[in-house]
């Protein structure tokens, strides 16, 4: 049973504080960060789609204490997005790597002259996978595992976290919402890659804002949320290919390699808008069932 909303009357259906939301965050967050860090560990970090993961877990906790951040004391979740931050980083810095050898395996299989890339490639990846072993065994970072646990006892509330989360949590979801469309729109129909790139991260702060949202309005916002996640994993793919070329473009003889992965790029050039603008009118459709039900109230 969903302790969100029904999307036809807000009226209806459990209640939920600020401090509701966030407990459910700390708890679902740290069983994500926990079981990634396990799964990275035992590929002893060479595991793409662990390293891929993990980095996701931290990336969308950091995300979403923003969303959540006018409940909790500034400076423990200014402290703690830090920390998330430099690990994200590291392990950002693996997984991209991780991609370019998935991306260009196909053509070290095929063709020796590629040798110097894939020498370049192995090399950075073991200095990167080095990086990220001394960071998951820091003492900072079992620290931030430890404090993320004790927040899901004691998270680090204001007062007005007793407050329905609705309330909190909404008018800053439609302030998000009109500001994400309205860049969008101001890139016209054809945006450039780097363009693309910053929709790539809207849409990844939508999909975050709509996934918390969804424990207080229910589960039209998890489609939206759905929505936004299309997106940002089609322009993601877009990414690590342009990533890839910019790689490649520091070698000699690899323009075949260049090409071939830019004709790559044709299609996902086009399929992100779909997506986007299923969000825009699911996020319009809820945001008017809410206004409509708070008249009646």
């Amino acid at each position: 049973m969903s302790t969100g909303r029904d999307v036809t009357n807000f009226n209806q259906g459990a209640v939920i504080s600020g401090e509701g939301v966030v407990r459910r965050l700390f708890v679902h967050e740290l069983v994500n960060l926990v079981e990634n860090d396990a799964r990275a560990r035992s590929s002893e970090f060479a595991d793409e789609a662990a390293i891929h993961q993990l980095r996701v877990s931290t990336r969308r906790l950091r995300s979403k204490l923003k969303v959540v951040g006018l409940v909790l004391r500034p400076t423990p979740r200014q402290e703690f997005e830090a920390r998330l931050g430099e690990v994200g980083a590291v392990l950002g810095e693996l997984r991209n790597l991780d991609v370019l050898q998935r991306l260009f395996d196909p053509f070290f299989a095929s063709d020796p002259q590629f040798g110097p890339v894939r020498t370049r490639l192995e090399a950075d990846l073991e200095v990167a996978r080095r990086r990220a072993r001394r960071t998951l065994e820091s003492k900072q970072y079992r620290l931030m595992i430890e404090r993320l646990a004790s927040w899901v006892v004691a998270p680090p509330l204001r007062p007005r976290a007793r407050r329905d989360a609705l309330v909190l949590f909404a008018p800053q979801l439609w302030k998000v919402t009109e500001s994400l469309f309205a860049k969008v729109d101001r890139f016209g129909p054809q945006p450039t890659l780097a363009q693309l790139h910053m929709i790539r991260k809207l849409a990844k702060r939508g999909r975050y804002n709509y996934e918390v949202g969804s424990w207080y309005l229910g589960p039209p916002a998890s489609d939206v949320a759905s929505s936004f996640e299309e997106v940002q994993r089609t322009l993601g793919e877009l990414h690590d290919l342009t990533v890839a070329v910019t790689y490649l473009e520091a070698s000699s003889d690899t323009q075949g390699m260049c090409h071939t992965l830019r004709r790559e790029m044709t299609p996902l050039l086009a399929q992100w808008r779909a997506p986007l603008e299923r969000a825009r009118q699911l996020s319009a459709s809820l945001r008017a069932a809410q206004v409509s039900s708070a008249s009646l109230t």
